[in-house]
């Protein structure tokens, strides 16, 4: 059997969405004024912040906003939101709604085609599951419910269905696939007590998402999630790795790999730095490693 464990870089390839290391670029489309005052304030924040740490990552931004919580990090939670869900944003709609999962507009959007078709190309019968640290929507938008679960084949999700002006018809839809999927950050479509099936609770600010924290841990919002991850790993002979950063930062993600992938036989690193295959190879020194760049994809 098969895994896959995508990161930010291949959210980067297929749908143009930033990096870590652009993720506070501050390049969203406010419609109004509340959203104008929340970005001139979150601005401000990043620009203190980095004024005194000039040496850090992007992702330890999130770490300190994650440690300060309240008014801070729920504006956070909604600024990532609003960038990583830009060209999700539906035009139909009143608001700032995203697409549904199985909106048909957005399985025509070209980011949603690349990852759609990267993730066709391999025998759904030889994947035992997805792992991904992307608190983005676009393996759900590319799969849909008809291919995916959570870890509970079956699971409804809260929001409207594929009708948008006549919402009651085909609400709540049914994540009906045989492919597990876990997002072991968490996702812009959950917060503590339900799962949506688009980008509203992170768009409210109160998404359940967590940032790579340097403990050995998983978070205790999200253990169910890690057992599902350990349960997809440990059933592998071989994986792929589409985009992932090996950042050391990340403890508990890299001793996940570690733990349950000792007995991975073959690893193939996808990625535009080489590099990333000999930090592939210190965390599965027992398996064969290839390193390949990311495939061809459409423009977005």
């Amino acid at each position: 059997m098969k895994a896959i464990l995508l990161g930010a870089g291949f959210s980067r390839w297929a749908a143009n969405l930033p990096t870590a290391d652009k993720l506070f670029d501050m390049q969203i489309q406010v419609r109004h004024r509340s959203e104008s005052r929340k970005l001139e304030l979150l601005r401000k924040t990043f620009d203190s912040w980095y004024q005194k740490e000039p040496q850090q990552q992007a992702e330890q931004f999130v770490v300190w906003c994650h440690k300060k919580s309240g008014v801070i990090w729920k504006r956070l939670v909604w600024y990532v939101t609003r960038r990583l869900s830009e060209p999700f944003f539906d035009g139909r709609a009143i608001g700032r709604q995203t697409y549904m999962i199985d909106d048909s507009k957005s399985s025509f959007l070209p980011g949603v085609v690349n990852a759609r078709r990267y993730l066709n190309s391999i025998p759904q019968q030889r994947l035992s599951g997805i792992l991904t640290t992307n608190y983005d929507l676009l393996i759900e938008h590319a799969l849909t419910t008809k291919r995916f679960h959570y870890g509970r084949s079956g699971e409804r999700l809260l929001g409207r269905g594929k009708n948008l002006f006549f919402p009651w018809q085909g609400a709540h839809p049914e994540l009906t696939g045989r492919l597990p999927l876990a997002k072991l950050h968490g996702s812009l479509s959950w917060d503590r007590e339900y799962r949506y099936t688009d980008g509203r609770a992170g768009i409210m600010g109160n998404a359940l998402i967590v940032p790579p924290l340097p403990e050995k841990k998983p978070p205790s919002e999200l253990v169910d999630v890690w057992r599902l991850a350990e349960q997809i790993l440990s059933q592998s002979e071989s994986l792929t790795v589409f985009g992932f950063a090996f950042n050391k930062y990340d403890v508990a993600i890299l001793n996940l790999l570690r733990r349950c992938g000792k007995q991975l036989r073959r690893v193939e690193v996808i990625d535009v730095d080489a590099t990333k295959g000999s930090l592939a190879k210190s965390i599965w020194p027992l398996a064969e490693v290839i390193t390949r760049r990311p495939p061809y994809c459409l423009d977005v």
